[in-house]
This record gives structure tokens, C-alpha cells and sequence, in this order.
């Protein structure tokens, strides 16, 4: 017998009841739509944005349960797609330095080895908002 994590989705009435697998690749979907939009120059509509997160949330949540703590992390980190500073620099119009100057406004990690990486919506959203600002 199939464990019930595994189970197909349910459909109740006009509501559909995700689990398992199937929760886990929803997720992705909609993850997938929200980083195309934001590629785009598309507005992503908050009500994406909360079923993106509620089912990221869910998904872990479901994990922890099921002692596979490892695999709570996969659909998070396929919702914050993660860039490195030349595609940072190339999405802002600027250098490398310049990223790197600005790492902390854009939110960047800086790994062992001193690289910097970014959250690519955090850096459309600088790169979006940044002539409001007036800052480079």
C-alpha cells in the first residue's frame, strides 16, 4: 500500500486537496509562473504570490512531518531562483563592483569562498524600483 503522502489530489466540490507529489509539483508550477511573469517585466498579482508561498509552506510543513527534512528545502529554493553577480550586473546595467558595493540593498549572501549570491525576483524588483529611488 502507498503511503498517504503519495496519494493523487482530492477534489471536494469546488475545492481540490493537495498532497504528496502533487503538492509538490502544483508548487513548482506556480513558483515557475511567478519567476516567468517577473522575467517578463509582468505585474505578479498577490494572490499568486500567497498560493506560492502557502503551498511552499505546506510542502515543508508536510516534509517535516514525514521525517524528510532534507527535501523540505527543495520547493523553497525553486521559488527564489538564485543568480550570481555577472546575471545581478547584467539584469541591473551595471559592473560586477557595482553589485558587489550594493550586495546588501539587493538582499546577497556572500558563500565561503566570497562569492555573492541573489535572489533573481529581489534584484528585478531593485532593478524595477531603482529610477523611482533615483538610486544606482
Amino acid at each position: 500500500m502507498e503511503p498517504d503522502w503519495a496519494a493523487p489530489p482530492i477534489v471536494l466540490g469546488d475545492t481540490v486537496l493537495l498532497h504528496g507529489e502533487s503538492l509538490k509539483v502544483a508548487g513548482v508550477l506556480i513558483a515557475h509562473a511567478v519567476e516567468q511573469r517577473k522575467r517578463l517585466g509582468q505585474p505578479v498579482p498577490k494572490k499568486l504570490l500567497d498560493v506560492r508561498d502557502a503551498t511552499a509552506q505546506a510542502y515543508a510543513e508536510q516534509q517535516r512531518r514525514h521525517g524528510d527534512v532534507a527535501n523540505a528545502t527543495a520547493l523553497q529554493d525553486f521559488t527564489h531562483e538564485r543568480i550570481g553577480t555577472d546575471e545581478a550586473a547584467r539584469i541591473l546595467g551595471v559592473t560586477r563592483r557595482h553589485v558587489q558595493r550594493i550586495a546588501r540593498s539587493l538582499d546577497g549572501h556572500q558563500d565561503r569562498s566570497g562569492r555573492w549570491h541573489f535572489d533573481r525576483g529581489q534584484v528585478d524588483d531593485y532593478a524595477r524600483y531603482r529610477p523611482l529611488t533615483g538610486a544606482a
